[in-house]
């Protein structure tokens, strides 16, 4: 056990890795809460990336974090402007989130071929939320035509053009 006298801090370095795992378990974030409906999933997977700062930290933590991604549930975020070619090509081979939101604006093509790029590791594919205008989603459907076997969620909304084609006219 080790003691300190009153007054003194203890530098965290001297935490084994079984405690420090246990404080990373802990303060990871969840990704569901509660409402009056049961459990949502959370639709801000920001979330998803609590860890990155924290395997940036030092050699130690980076090697104690990845050694236990899945016990911390670790996921790449593939999103607006995320280089998702150098993200595959150098992270190691964690589970994929994407989540893509485009209802104001039209879908970027370097972002589409990002999606379409994650999409084909489809056996790492955990979550899916994608929300696009129809033309920009009927793209992406034919990358959905596979199995998913780690998939837990698939969100998907379709966004008119304009606000104006949703009016009707008397």
């Amino acid at each position: 056990m080790i003691s300190s006298s009153p007054g003194t801090s203890l530098p965290i370095q001297i935490l084994n890795d079984d405690s420090l795992l246990n404080i990373f378990y802990f303060c990871r974030p969840s990704t569901f809460d509660e409402s009056e409906y049961g459990t949502i999933w959370w639709g801000n997977w920001i979330r998803e990336r609590w860890w990155y700062k924290l395997v940036q930290v030092c050699r130690r933590w980076r090697h104690l974090i990845l050694g236990w991604a899945s016990h911390l549930g670790l996921c790449l975020v593939c999103t607006r402007a995320t280089p998702v070619a150098d993200m595959l090509a150098h992270s190691p081979p964690l589970p994929l989130v994407i989540d893509h939101d485009y209802e104001k604006d039209e879908l970027a093509a370097k972002d589409e071929e990002g999606i379409i790029l994650a999409l084909q590791h489809h056996d790492r594919v955990c979550r899916i939320n994608l929300k696009m205008h129809a033309p920009s989603l009927q793209k992406l459907i034919t990358a959905l035509d596979r199995e998913f076997p780690i998939s837990q969620c698939l969100n998907t909304c379709i966004s008119p053009l304009h606000p104006s084609t949703t009016e009707t006219s008397s």
